[in-house]
């Protein structure tokens, strides 16, 4: 849920790591919940990309 995949990516930056958070990896009970989510990972905590991202990174 949200709230773990959030909480885990904001302790994660705060020990600055980078911190990469998978829109399309994580979920919440709506589409509001998680876009809210995502808008705060994206504003302050983490980079917001896509699995084909990660996917595309590990290949480079």
């Amino acid at each position: 849920m949200n709230i773990s995949c959030e909480s885990t990516a904001r302790d994660a930056m705060m020990l600055n790591y980078k911190v990469l958070f998978v829109s399309d990896a994580t979920a919440t009970h709506t589409d509001f919940e998680h876009n809210i989510t995502l808008n705060n990972m994206m504003l302050t905590f983490a980079d917001v990309v896509s699995t084909a991202d990660v996917t595309s990174l590990l290949k480079a």
